[in-house]
Formats: structure tokens, sequence, C-alpha cells
């Protein structure tokens, strides 16, 4: 399991803590605590070996190098992130917005600098705290004006003074104005009722304005929250705007119209403390790889005795069987205008040996994790000797980079041929005697843990589950958003088994997952804690991991 001194430890790679945020639910519901953060990660040094001709030295000098800097734990992200939210400078000034939705005239004063310092939190204000301070100046002064004669100037009475000097009190600034108090009468009058208000009835009207007050705050909060996810590359889930009737945008007008299922939400942004790493873009249009062979395509022939026997399915790797299964001779079978043709251009970026035997299928070459990200993973998860459950472990990229770590692997595949591939990757890699392969649906190798235990559930064994179910292929990035029930299978419910042997789960998913979801994952947790961390590999995001349990950092 995730030793407790997580926060102290090395990372192979630069990690920055970039916003931290507590989303309220409805009612009592505890909060959800989350951390958005980012690894930095460098594998051009793996793309260079694979000996594309015509590279632009120029390119390869601007290359970044790793940095095996020990990245800031978090308290030292606490001590140099400022106090204040970046919401603050990116939202509408409340204090005017509630002037405005009163129907109050505001005056604009002469343009601020936009170097200006960021001014400060405007708070939520507490209804009952409020009525309990300011109450007997209310009623006072209420009584005093409703017994002025009508030739009398209420600016010369003592509640207009004591109003002045209330304003730098907290008081909302609609409380601060005497011709709020004195519309108050008017209305009473007009309304034929007594010109006295009673105390109860201006409590009611009190809070009822802070309420109003407190709600447009929350809605910015929200807003702003929303809009700093997608500054940082994120996407949220939340809309802040819908189209009405007649195809016109409007915006949401609470903040639980825009955070459904929760209400509101308070975020704190942390300056990154690493470097980006420049986005690099090799164009090989025009290039010759000088790996790639020239022989003509050769079929593949498929082992007739494979289908419709998977009981007596041979895991084994055979050499002319599995022939078209050997990577380096990947284009001699799958054709070099077949879809596999970017990533083999990038194929020491999957494997680094992938010229000692790795095998992958057609599959495979676009869903295997990349080396340096696994080790990332790795790095993250694993104390020496700890259990992790892969439930789809494909061809067994992160697995082994969790046993080269040290851990012990429980490896599970629907696919029999994505086992026999894991299998002799895990062997190229000297791994497959700290790797336990089952072939089978994930769903059911949970639930065969959970069922041995039932007497004793605390003594399930894995410290940790490692979920990367099928996204679909390539086409998840033709998606604005990638929702959890786009995975096959349902992606909410392999969290929710997941769930029922430990917390300390993380998810590796694609870049444009929908933060919304991963924050309703947190709600089914007895933590209520969540990490969602974007991986930029080479300047440009490429992934999107999501902690919980003890995983968080």
């Amino acid at each position: 399991m995730a030793d407790s001194d997580s926060q102290e430890r090395q990372y192979l790679f630069n990690w920055d803590l970039l916003l931290e945020a507590e989303i309220k639910g409805p009612g009592s519901e505890p909060p959800i605590s989350a951390l958005f953060s980012k690894v930095y990660i460098d594998d051009t040094s793996l793309w260079i070996s694979t000996k594309i001709t015509d590279m632009s030295m120029q390119e390869e000098k601007r290359k970044p190098m790793m940095d095996f800097r020990k990245p800031a734990n978090y308290q030292q992200l606490q001590e140099t992130s400022s106090s204040n939210s970046e919401a603050d400078q990116e939202a509408n000034d409340p204090d005017l917005q509630m002037k405005l939705a009163m129907g109050i005239p505001v005056s604009f004063g002469a343009p601020v600098s936009e170097n200006r310092k960021r001014k400060k939190t405007s708070k939520p204000i507490d209804g009952e705290a409020y009525w309990k301070k300011f109450h007997v100046m209310f009623v006072r002064g209420l009584e005093e004006l409703s017994k002025l004669s009508e030739d009398a100037d209420p600016q010369e009475t003592t509640f207009a003074s004591a109003l002045k000097a209330a304003s730098g009190s907290r008081l909302m600034p609609d409380h601060a104005k005497l011709n709020f108090f004195l519309s108050l009468l008017t209305k009473q009058t007009i309304k034929g009722d007594s010109d006295q208000i009673l105390e109860e009835e201006l409590k009611n009207v009190i809070l009822r304005d802070v309420a109003r007050y407190n709600g447009i705050l929350a809605r910015n909060e929200a807003d702003s929250f929303v809009k700093k996810l997608q500054k940082l590359h994120y996407v949220p889930g939340f809309p802040t705007s819908i189209k009405n009737g007649e195809g016109k945008v409007i915006k949401l007008p609470s903040s639980f119209d825009i955070l459904k299922p929760f209400e509101s939400v308070k975020f704190k942004s942390h300056p990154p403390i690493h470097e980006e790493h420049k986005r690099i873009d090799y164009n090989l249009k025009g290039e010759i790889d000088l790996d790639a062979p020239e022989e003509e395509e050769i079929a593949i022939k498929k082992d007739p005795k494979e289908d419709g026997d998977p009981l007596n399915f041979d895991f084994s790797f055979d050499p002319v069987r599995d022939a078209h299964l050997v990577a380096k001779d990947a284009l001699k079978y799958f054709g070099k205008n077949s879809n596999i043709k970017k990533y083999w251009h990038q194929r020491e970026r999957l494997f680094s040996k992938l010229n000692d035997g790795i095998l992958l299928d057609e599959e495979s070459w676009f869903s295997v994790t990349p080396e340096q990200i696994a080790r990332h993973l790795a790095d993250r998860l694993v104390t020496k000797n700890c259990l992790i459950l892969d439930c789809f472990t494909g061809a067994g990229g992160n697995a082994i980079q969790f046993a080269l770590k040290g851990a012990l692997v429980y490896a599970v595949d629907l696919d029999p041929v994505k086992i026999r591939i894991a299998r002799q990757n895990a062997k190229v890699y000297g791994v497959e005697d700290r790797i336990t392969f089952f072939c089978g649906n994930a769903f059911h190798v949970i639930d065969s843990f959970i069922n041995s235990r039932k007497n004793d559930p605390s003594k399930l064994p894995f410290d940790v589950i490692f979920l990367s179910p099928p996204w679909g292929g390539p086409q998840y990035l033709n998606a604005r958003e990638f929702s959890l029930d786009m995975c096959t299978p349902d992606g909410f419910e392999i969290f929710r088994r997941a769930s029922k042997i430990t917390e300390n789960i993380v998810y590796f998913l694609p870049r444009n997952t929908k933060t919304s979801d991963l924050l309703l994952l947190a709600k089914e947790t007895k933590s209520r804690k969540v990490e969602v961390e974007n991986t930029q590999l080479n300047g440009k995001i490429k992934t999107l991991n999501a902690y919980y349990g003890d995983l968080i950092n």
C-alpha cells in the first residue's frame, strides 16, 4: 500500500500541484476534496533512437532534458502559493452584481491598471451572525425613520450617522444606504399596513438579501472554477451557459445549475514550480525510416485452433505461429499504410526493448501505455512487494513497469492473445516471475477475490488496483468530452466493483475525460478525495491519471 511518507518521496519526473478545491454537495453531505496536478515527462531520447534520418539539429538542441529534481511536497506548495484565489481576478465584482440585481445604479470610476494586485477575497456572509451584529441598529433606525415628520431630513437622523459609521464593518452595500430602509417603510405604507415594520419581517428581508448575495458569490466562484480548469487543460464537464428556446446563449443562474449534482466550490490556485517542456513536433513527412522493412506485405494466417476453444488456448509464444505479432516486423504484416504507421515511428517510446522480441497486435499499438508514462505510474504507486491488480493489462506495458519497480502483479485481460503478448513481453524485461496472468472478465476476477474472503473482508489482498479499460480506439479524441460510461465495460461500474476490494485505485484515462465524472467517483469513496493528474509528454498533455484513497499526494 502507498506509504504514509509518500509526500516526501522523490519522483522520477517533475510534478506540480496546480489547484486544490473543495466541492460541496447538497445538504449536510461532506465535501469532496480534489487536487489537480501535472507531471512533466520527456521521452524524446527514445524517439530519436528510432534512427529517423534528416532530423533537424536545431530541434535536437531545443530538446528538453530529463530533470530528476525532487518535486516540492504538499507543504512546500502551500507555502509558495498565493493566499488569494485566482477566482477573484477572473470573476465579476459580486458587490456590483448585487447592486445590479437590486436595481441600484452603479457608477464606475477610472480604469484600474492591469498590473494591479489581486483584490481581497469576497467571503460569504453568515446570515444569522450578520443579523445578530446589526439588528439593533436596523430596528431602532426604522423606528426613528417611521416617526419623522414630513419636512424632516432623514440624512440628519442618528440612524444615517450610524450607517456611515458601520459601513466599514462588512455591512452589505445596500444595507449601508438610508434609501433602502426608507423604501421598506414606503412599501409598507402603500400596502395600507401600519407604518411600523415588525422585527421578524425585517429579519426575513435582511436574511433574503444575504442569501441572494451569497448566491451571487457562489455562482461566480463556480464559473471561475470551471474556467480555471479549462485554462489548465482539464475538461470540466460542467456547463456555465445554455441555449434558450430562441437559440441565445444565457448564463446559468446559480452555482448548483453549473455544478449539478454539487452545490458550490471553493478553490485555490498554486503557481507551477517547474518550467513547461517545449513542445516538439517531428515532421516525418518525406522522411525515410531506416528500420522500416522493405519486404512486401505478408498475409496473416490465423491458427483455426485458436477459435472457439478458449479452455485449450496455448498462451505460450510460438515464433512461427505468432510471427505477425513480433513488433519489429509489424509493417511486414500490417502494411505501411495501416493504422499503426503513426505509432511505428514512435515504437521505442512504447517499449525501449521493442527490438528484443516485444509482441504487439494491431490494437496494442495504439492502446499500450508509453513506457515513460508507465514508469511514472509505477514510481507513484509501487512500494516494495506491494500487490497490484491490473484489471485490463493489454500488452502488459504497465504491469511490466510495476514489476520492475518491485511490485507483485496480478494482470487480467479478457483477450487470450493479449495474455500471450503480455507474458512474452514480461519475459523480455525479465519480470515474468513477478506477474501472475489471468485470462478472463475483470468483473469475475474481482468478484472471485471478494467472495473468497466474505468472512473477513479486511484481508482482501490488493494494495492498489490499476484501471485502464478500453477507450474505444484512437476515435476517443474526436469527442469533445470523454465520459466514463464510454468505456467498455462501463467505467462507473468498474470503479464500484474495484472499490469493494480497496479504495486505493488509479484510473488511467484519456486527457479529455470529464472532471465531473471523476468527482462523482470520489463521492462514492470513504475518503471523498481525488487527485486528477495531467500527464504532459514532451510538452503535450497526453493522458490523465485519477488517484483515490491513500494514493493521493
